[in-house]
């Protein structure tokens, strides 16, 4: 049930792949609390659960997993594994701390091995690199994926669909960096990648559109073509996040954060576009979905109301503006006592 949970997601089937590691956790469970069958189990569920925006249900079943684990064989490379997973759930959930240090562990789990550079060890390495993007520790990020890139290459060859899903983070943080013409040869590699091999309409091709959009919105920003002129690139961008959003709302369900994410970056481009209603509804179905999904203390969240306040303050509604950037700010004190995120996270 596991080849087949893992075939099915691979190829973005996540509803079924849900019924096949729920049917592999159960058969795991007779073999004995602490087998290492049932530890695999629940970390593979655990990963599409994270990946349908069920994140309520997840943090048990990693707990579980390393809980046997620890009990196995804590140097194992599947102990790694359920590491690198659970710090990418925490790192969702806004747990930053808690997630650099696990994907710390699963690093030195890797690197202790008598063969340590293997696509594990490229997948945890991307995955602290887009950690460290996130809070704009660009040369320890640039740094990390260079490595995961060389690795993957070596090992899978350059035409993979694990290497590109590296390239397209690379890309993102390139455009993050404005080297533009670098994020795009990167973005375009990785796209027609993912296409090739995942097929259209699978998640991480949503993914790296978005990535896509986001290079061009950016590159339009700089030159002031969107509240201008036509432009190809201007042009490009809302096409690109509509293409994406269609892929999540499809795959995923129109409820799932990452339509939030790309519900808000539409609603940014059609704000410039003299399209206020349109922008405010999107964004405050994006808000309600974080909310649900995550609770009121994300740092998603208070990007939101940042987003909202923007969107009121063009309209020359100041009192909401007030209350939203209000409460956008208190969030973030909260964010930063929660969960010590720039502060103690990246102190090195």
């Amino acid at each position: 049930m596991c080849d087949r949970g893992s075939q099915a997601f691979q190829y973005g089937r996540l509803e079924l792949a849900e019924e096949y590691y729920w049917e592999a956790v159960n058969t795991a469970k007779t073999f004995g609390e602490f087998d290492p069958r049932l530890a695999t189990s629940l970390n593979n569920l655990a990963v599409v659960l994270r990946s349908r925006g069920r994140v309520r249900q997840v943090e048990d079943l990693y707990n579980l997993a390393l809980r046997i684990w620890k009990v196995v064989d804590s140097g194992h490379e599947c102990m790694a594994m359920s590491l690198n997973n659970a710090a990418g759930f925490h790192q969702r959930i806004g747990s930053y701390a808690e997630a650099r240090q696990l994907y710390k562990r699963a690093l030195e789990i890797y690197e202790e091995r008598e063969q340590p550079e293997d696509y594990l060890l490229a997948a945890c390495l991307s995955n602290l690199a887009y950690l460290y993007t996130q809070f704009e520790k660009y040369q320890q990020a640039e740094t990390l994926y260079k490595r995961a890139r060389r690795i993957a290459e070596s090992i899978l060859g350059k035409d993979h669909h694990n290497v590109a899903l590296v390239l397209s983070g690379m890309g993102d943080l390139y455009t993050r960096l404005k080297k533009y013409s670098r994020a795009e040869t990167l973005l375009v590699r990785a796209l027609e990648c993912l296409q090739r091999t995942q097929g259209p309409q699978h998640p991480d091709v949503a993914t790296c559109l978005v990535h896509m959009g986001d290079l061009y919105f950016q590159q339009s920003r700089k030159a002031g073509e969107l509240a201008m002129g036509p432009s190809l690139k201007r042009q490009s961008v809302e096409p690109l996040y509509q293409a994406a959003l269609s892929i999540r709302e499809r795959r995923l369900g129109s409820s799932h954060p990452d339509c939030a994410e790309v519900y808000r970056k539409i609603a940014v481009i059609l704000s410039t576009q003299g399209k206020p209603e349109k922008a405010e509804h999107l964004l405050r179905r994006s808000l309600q979905i974080y909310l649900d999904a995550y609770g009121p203390y994300h740092i998603e969240v208070a990007s939101c109301l940042e987003d909202c306040a923007n969107l009121m303050r063009q309209q020359r509604r100041f009192d909401e503006v007030k209350k939203l950037e209000e409460r956008a700010s208190r969030l973030r004190v909260r964010q930063q006592e929660l969960a010590r995120t720039k502060i103690t996270v990246f102190d090195d």
